[in-house]
């Protein structure tokens, strides 16, 4: 049963992808990497599905990463809302755990993802935040 991390290429996504890489291997499970491409964002900040290329990338750049620590890592670009995709993405991969950063950016433009990742699904989900400065 995989490990889905929701990753957004936020410093909070990045962490959240090494935890829940952490999370894979102590389990021994894969890794699903999500990135959400969400049409009412893109077309609110001016970007074009020019812009799914460069995200695929990343997306792939970041699954290397992880790969080099030896784990089995899948890569989905998903479409839609970022809390829904997410939600299916897990229940199609019949997810253990799903994880997903947090940042303010995000947060800002689209609400709370976590919160509504969190109150639509009944998996466990493992919300990683960003860094405070206490």
């Amino acid at each position: 049963m995989p490990i889905v991390c929701g990753t957004d290429f936020s410093l909070s996504s990045a962490r959240a992808v090494r935890v829940a890489a952490l999370l894979a291997r102590r389990l021994g499970e894969p890794l699903v990497l999500v990135h959400v491409v969400d049409w009412a964002h893109t077309e609110l900040l001016g970007l074009t599905a020019l812009e799914i290329n460069p995200a695929r990338e990343r997306l792939r750049r970041v699954a290397e990463r992880v790969r080099r620590r030896g784990l089995d890592v899948r890569e989905e670009i998903a479409s839609g809302a970022p809390d829904e995709a997410l939600v299916d993405s897990a229940r199609r991969a019949g997810a253990r755990l799903a994880s997903h950063g947090r940042s303010g950016l995000a947060s800002t433009l689209a609400g709370s993802v976590a919160r509504r990742v969190m109150q639509s699904t009944a998996r466990p989900l493992l919300i990683i935040g960003a860094p405070r400065d206490d």
